[in-house]
């Protein structure tokens, strides 16, 4: 997941994105979420 997340943030230094602390944190949040929902280990 890092990685991912530092692959973004590469690509958004690129596009001369910048996204605040606030935001980053929140984009964060949003991912570990997602993958939490999506794990086939909480499959029952």
């Amino acid at each position: 997941m890092d990685s991912t997340l530092d692959r973004i943030n590469a690509l958004m230094d690129e596009l001369g994105i910048e996204m605040d602390d606030e935001e980053e944190e929140a984009q964060q949040e949003d991912m570990m979420q997602f993958l939490k929902r999506n794990n086939p280990k909480d499959v029952f």
